[in-house]
């Protein structure tokens, strides 16, 4: 199996059953799989990584309160929609309450945690949401900027450009599929506003 953009791998982890000399050598995975689902490689990228959204937050906080307005809209970087839309916005705890909506999806503030969590989905390419509302705070208290936390899942695109250029199989009796499917889930990326 040959990578597009092997280079930009490190701190690379292969299951026991890759040959690691052929990887040293000439940046080729070859192994014999094992029985039933198995995790073939961790590694890290460097490099300059593109989210598949672009997210907008303008987050205005003063004595008394704040206004909150975020955008978030999907690039065009797959033929897939981008889905499992989630942004948390995670306020101060001295928030005494939210006015917040949105014109796509879900929008639950905890009172509790003092979080705010917009869940949005499925988004199509180049369709622009919105969030806008305020935040209420005591009389004369003034806090730090939220931050917020992004969650997303995207198929058929990677963040670091890293793809299979090549699947050869050999030694079997039967004419097998090949093929290849990409999944990015978001870990923890969080914007500061």
């Amino acid at each position: 199996m040959r990578l597009s953009g092997a280079s930009s791998m490190e701190d690379v982890a292969f299951h026991r059953c890759v040959r690691h000399k052929q990887w040293s050598k000439s940046k080729v995975i070859s192994f014999v799989p094992p029985d039933g689902k198995f995790k073939l490689a961790t590694f890290r990228a460097h490099g300059a990584l593109r989210l598949p959204l672009r997210v907008e937050p303008k987050i205005r906080m003063n004595t008394g309160g704040g206004n909150v307005c975020i955008r978030v809209t999907p690039l065009d970087l797959s033929s897939k929609p981008l889905t499992d839309v989630r942004l948390v916005l995670r306020c101060s705890k001295l928030v005494a309450s939210a006015a917040l909506s949105a014109d796509a999806g879900r929008v639950v503030f905890d009172d509790t945690l003092k979080t705010c969590t917009w869940s949005i989905g499925t988004m199509k390419p180049s369709v622009t949401v919105e969030l806008s509302g305020t935040l209420v705070l005591p009389a004369g208290v003034q806090v730090e900027q939220p931050t917020l936390a992004v969650e997303f899942s995207q198929q058929g695109w990677t963040p670091s450009g890293i793809k299979i250029t090549e699947l050869a199989i050999s030694k079997v009796d039967y004419a097998p599929f090949k093929g290849v499917r990409y999944i990015v889930k978001s870990g923890t990326v969080e914007i500061r506003t």
